[in-house]
């Protein structure tokens, strides 16, 4: 047995070829098991897969280190003299492996989180020592659907620009929508009945919205609104005035709610014209 391990050993290019297909064949296998966990969540799955890649992808870049590292001492001499070429030539690859280290560290993402960086906005679906992967969500009425476009953004840009994480608002969150009328419509019946209708809607997931709201204010730290609805009046330049509304909603209700109130604002506008023309 030592004299085959001796073997293997001093035979550097056959001991790489064992470990990579080794490598391969473990990340086979647990790729296989997870998809017989029928019971993870996606977001879960994901997360291991990408952590396990990840993981055996350093034990690669090690082993692989350890069995060349004979060689390697032998021109260490000649590598010192090109180490500085060596790192300005892999500048980027050294940046991609900080911001994954910082990511790792620090725990500023995971898979499944939503997140908007450099105006791209999407959710994180791996995680690799070079790239992290999004799904883009869209923007506007979409803001809170998929457009089908992948986004893979280098490491890198995770240490010099500033990240949104929108975590917590996955499945629930604070909608806002703006109705604009004319100056001389009442404001008061208007946001009354918006205030109504959206009590209504926010009613049936109530308790559960309240029960989400704990989780936020003891992970984050932070202290939120007891209001589960909400709006604020303003006057825009041109003289009409602005009416705010933001409810605390499920994540995939929150533009269905928004168009329902919004036909009870357009009815009420065309009501008033209608009485007005008399």
């Amino acid at each position: 047995m030592e004299d085959l391990i001796d073997s293997i050993s001093g035979n550097q290019l056959f001991a790489s070829a064992i470990l990579i297909a080794a490598l391969i064949a473990l990340r086979f296998t647990t790729d296989k098991w997870l998809e017989t966990r029928t019971k993870l969540e996606p977001d879960e799955r994901r997360r291991i897969k990408s952590n396990i890649k990840n993981a055996l992808f350093l034990l690669c870049l090690f082993s692989l280190v350890f069995v060349w590292a004979p060689s390697l001492r032998t021109f260490a001499l000649s590598l010192t003299a090109f180490a500085v070429a060596i790192i300005l030539a892999t500048k980027e690859l050294i940046l991609c492996l900080s911001g994954y280290a910082l990511k790792s560290a620090s725990g500023m993402i995971r898979v499944g989180d939503w997140i908007e960086i450099n105006s791209m906005r999407g959710e994180v679906v791996e995680l690799d020592l070079m790239t992290t992967t999004i799904e883009e969500l869209g923007t506007g009425p979409k803001a809170y659907e998929y457009t089908g476009k992948t986004i893979t953004l280098p490491n890198s840009l995770f240490l010099g620009a500033a990240l949104k994480n929108e975590r917590f608002n996955k499945r629930y969150t604070y909608h806002s929508f703006n109705i604009v009328i004319n100056p001389e419509m009442p404001v008061r019946p208007l946001c009354e009945k918006l205030i109504e209708a959206l009590d209504k809607e926010v009613l049936e997931f109530q308790d559960v919205a309240a029960r989400y709201k704990t989780v936020i204010e003891k992970r984050a730290d932070i202290t939120l609104s007891d209001k589960f609805v909400s709006h604020h009046i303003d006057f825009l330049n041109d003289g009409h005035i602005n009416i705010k509304m933001t409810c605390f909603a499920p994540t995939r209700e929150a533009i269905g709610i928004e168009n329902r109130a919004k036909i009870i604002a357009s009815d009420y506008i065309s009501n008033w014209h209608a009485v007005k023309q008399g």
